[in-house]
């Protein structure tokens, strides 16, 4: 929300434009963890299947760039993303730098019966929690007190605007909406 409000565009990394972007959302890691220590343990057959192994774990689809950010801005009610391609060195993205593409899902899908969240539910549980947390005054104060402190950072000359933004939105919010505090399976 603030990037357009402050008129700060999503930087699109330009060696990354079409790039597929794999995504984990962590409830799928711990489903995959409970997985494999049944298996370990014998209480769903073939420990040797699991010991020793490596699982590669990902919502099954891979979007570029632009595709993520509009699957993060569709539960936060945002019809579009403001961007600007941007070179490598000089771009701020917020998900991770190392990516070679899609991940190969098949072994953690077969061994363990695995089956991941789809990415844009997992996008919705994950924007939905922390617009609980922005608006609960009552925990996760130091929590927010860090990212604060981390997007000023990040943003340089105008990571104070974007705070104060930030800061002010949710203050508003809290005036005049209830949050409740459905888990985000009770969503659906």
């Amino acid at each position: 929300r603030a990037h357009v409000a402050l008129r700060l565009p999503m930087h699109l990394d330009e060696t990354m434009l079409e790039t597929p972007i794999s995504m984990t959302y962590t409830p799928d890691i711990a489903q995959a963890v409970v997985r494999v220590m049944a298996k370990a343990m014998g209480d769903d057959c073939c420990a040797e299947d699991v010991q020793g192994q490596a699982f590669n774990l990902a919502c099954e689809e891979a979007p570029n760039q632009r595709t993520l950010y509009n699957y993060i801005a569709e539960p936060m009610g945002l019809n579009y993303v403001e961007t600007v391609e941007m070179s490598h060195n000089t771009s701020i993205v917020l998900y991770p730098e190392l990516v070679r593409g899609p991940l190969n899902t098949n072994k953690a899908l077969q061994v363990l019966k695995w089956a991941p969240t789809d990415l844009q539910k997992a996008a919705r549980s994950v924007a939905r929690f922390y617009d609980r947390v922005m608006l609960d005054e009552t925990r996760h104060k130091w929590e927010r007190e860090i990212m604060y402190m981390k997007c000023k950072k990040m943003l340089s000359e105008d990571g104070p605007r974007f705070v104060s933004w930030i800061r002010s939105f949710y203050e508003e919010r809290r005036k005049t909406e209830l949050y409740d505090e459905l888990e985000d399976e009770d969503e659906d």
